[in-house]
C-alpha cells in the first residue's frame, strides 16, 4: 500500500461531495477554506492479518475531518448533520464507501465511526466540525 495514493483516492472519492474543499495528506495547508475535508494518517498495523496471495495485509486508519465554519457561529450544527447522515448526497459515509477499494488502491474499506459535533484547532482558529474514522486494509 503507498500511504500517498490511498490519500489521493480518498480526496477523489469526497470530490463526489459539491461544495467541499478537500486537504489530502500531502496537501494539508494553514488556512483553510469552509467548507473543508482534512484528510490525516492514523494508526498504522503492519502484518494484522495473511493474505495467501500477496503475504501481509495492513490495516490503517485515516482521520477524515470536516470542517464548516468557525466555531463562534452556531448555524453550523444544522449542516454538519448532513455531512454525518449516512444516505444523502453530502454523506461523508457514502461517497468513500462508494468505491470501497478507493480506486484499486486498497483491498477494502468502511468508516468506522463519527465521533460527534465538535470544536477543534487548527492553526490556531477553532472551528465547528466533525471527524470520521476510515479502516483501510491492503
Amino acid at each position: 500500500m503507498i500511504l500517498k495514493d490511498v490519500g489521493n483516492a480518498i480526496k477523489t472519492q469526497l470530490q463526489t461531495i459539491s461544495g467541499l474543499q478537500i486537504y489530502s495528506p500531502t496537501e494539508l495547508r494553514d488556512s483553510l477554506i469552509l467548507p473543508a475535508v482534512i484528510i490525516l494518517l492514523g494508526d498504522v498495523k503492519y502484518h494484522e492479518t495473511l493474505d495467501a496471495d500477496s503475504g501481509e495485509v495492513s490495516e490503517v486508519i485515516f482521520r477524515i475531518i470536516l470542517a464548516v465554519i468557525r466555531a463562534d457561529l452556531p448555524s453550523a450544527l444544522s449542516t454538519l448533520i448532513d455531512y454525518i447522515d449516512t444516505s444523502n448526497g453530502s454523506s461523508i459515509k457514502a461517497a468513500i464507501e462508494a468505491d470501497r477499494t478507493l480506486s484499486g488502491t486498497a483491498g477494502n474499506c468502511i468508516i468506522l465511526e463519527n465521533k460527534g459535533m465538535g470544536v477543534f484547532h487548527w492553526s490556531g482558529i477553532p472551528y465547528l466540525g466533525t471527524e470520521f474514522s476510515l479502516k483501510v486494509w491492503a
